[in-house]
């Protein structure tokens, strides 16, 4: 899902860097947490796997949620400093 473009440069390559932390948190989710089978409602890292394997797949995850907190933090200054924020927000209709 990419559907956001700002005209400032500044604003635009912040959203592309926290777009793409927001990806890689994703992947990193999907790679390494699968569904509990006790209830389904749940993720985590299998417990089966040995402890070399669940310390990368923490060190992974963790390493890619405070990336995107890191760049979101990025995003919400360098929106603010250029009043992206103070802006009127247009809808485009649907054809």
């Amino acid at each position: 899902l990419r559907s956001l473009e700002f005209d400032n440069p500044d604003t635009e390559a912040s959203y592309n860097g926290l777009h793409a932390a927001m990806q890689e948190f994703e992947n990193n989710i999907l790679k390494y947490m699968w569904q509990d089978d006790t209830d389904g409602l749940w993720l985590r890292i299998p417990p089966e796997w040995d402890d070399e394997r669940s310390s990368e797949a923490v060190d992974k995850i963790s390493e890619a949620r405070l990336n995107l907190i890191e760049k979101y933090d990025e995003f919400l200054r360098i929106a603010h400093k250029h009043k992206v924020d103070q802006r009127e927000a247009y809808l485009i209709p649907a054809e």
